[in-house]
């Protein structure tokens, strides 16, 4: 009685069909782990432009309670006040731990303009760095980058844009800025060749209080 045995292209047919097996499971792992990562990229800058916003109230909130205009920022060079809603203008907003209360609020000189500028122009001009200040890295926020010199192969940046409202039903009217203004929170990320922009958009104005008057 003859025994039967695996012929060589049997064999070789086996291997093939295994590798296939194994090349397909380990596609699926990669695309699973890069679509992972690009959703945990975009839910941080997501993150980013909330936190952006809620700074922005809060320093209106602590505006009113020191009987200031809530959108008082400082005093100009000429000792006129400084307001943050007047017109369209960015602004970087965010975490410091030398200013008191520990928040950054500040005038850009940078002008965005997607029509003459790149994506890596403006993420140059407004890039954040995670900053940790414990010895274990285990307490941090995200903290402007003043003297980025290249641009880095992952990371985020952010803007906020304040910008009057119109009134549709009044000929494009103007609505008063020191009452209510648009608030737009831009945060740009960047990881090897994905890159994107989260916008998130508000309304802040005066609360329920009235500001005190200078």
């Amino acid at each position: 009685m003859r025994k039967k045995a695996f012929t060589l292209i049997e064999t070789l047919i086996v291997i093939f069909v295994f590798w296939i097996g194994i090349l397909t499971v380990l596609n699926v792992l990669t695309h699973s782990l890069a679509y992972f990562d690009t959703i945990t990229t975009k839910t941080k800058a997501d993150f980013l432009a909330k936190e952006a916003i809620e700074i922005a109230y809060n320093f209106r909130d602590s505006r009113i309670e020191e009987w200031l205009p809530w959108n008082y920022l400082t005093w100009g060079a000429e000792g006129d006040q400084y307001l943050w809603s007047w017109d369209n203008t960015i602004y970087k907003i965010g975490f410091s731990t030398e200013n008191n209360p520990y928040w950054f609020f500040e005038k850009s000189s940078i002008t965005v303009d997607w029509n003459k500028m790149s994506f890596d122009e403006i993420f140059k001009n407004f890039a954040l760095e995670l900053y940790t200040w414990d010895e274990n890295n285990a307490i941090g926020y995200y903290r402007y980058t003043w003297t980025l010199s290249e641009l880095p192969w992952k990371g985020f940046a952010r803007y906020v844009e304040f910008s009057p409202i119109y009134e549709l039903w009044s000929g494009w009217d103007t609505l008063d800025t020191n009452k209510i203004v648009k608030i737009s929170s831009h945060t740009l990320y960047k990881r090897g060749s994905l890159t994107g922009e989260i916008v998130l958009e508000s309304f802040i104005g005066m609360k329920d209080s009235t500001p005190a008057e200078l």
